[in-house]
């Protein structure tokens, strides 16, 4: 399974999708506040985070509880410049999201207990950076500097 951006098309599931999802709701709340308008890409991957919890998913509901967490510490220190991540189940049982942005690239890969690894690349110079070990349980400042660089 995998969770791409679709086009926008209907305001009114959006609207629905806010009041049903008080985390991710908020911030789609926030973020149509601040441009003026109701972004539908939210509200369509908290609809797909949804889909992969139990029944109708393999996931646990507290794991994809650990993504929604994760994302709301990412908009708190890099506001809603940061795009939503491709996101996809890995073969080993975590979430992984993603973010491209031709020369930068980003991903963090979630596991069930909460602990997440990630990994960089710039295209350009070569460079290297992210975690070996699935040990870490918040989110370093090297990432955040990193998903900085996707925002220019």
């Amino acid at each position: 399974m995998i969770y791409q951006l679709p086009e926008a098309t209907e305001i009114d599931t959006a609207i629905l999708i806010c009041q049903r999802d008080p985390v991710l709701g908020l911030a789609e709340e926030t973020r149509a506040l601040q441009s003026g308008q109701l972004d539908l890409e939210w509200g369509r991957w908290s609809q797909f985070l949804d889909s992969l919890t139990f029944p109708s998913g393999p996931l646990a509901p507290e794991h994809v509880g650990e993504v929604r967490k994760i994302w709301t510490v990412l908009l708190d220190q890099l506001g809603f410049r940061l795009r939503l991540p491709m996101t996809q189940l890995t073969p080993d049982g975590a979430i992984q999201l993603s973010w491209d942005s031709g020369r930068h690239y980003v991903d963090i890969d979630i596991h069930p207990d909460g602990s997440l690894a990630w990994f960089y690349r710039d295209r350009t110079t070569g460079a290297l950076d992210g975690t070996e070990e699935d040990t870490l349980i918040s989110l370093p400042n090297d990432l955040l500097a990193r998903l900085t660089l996707l925002l220019t």
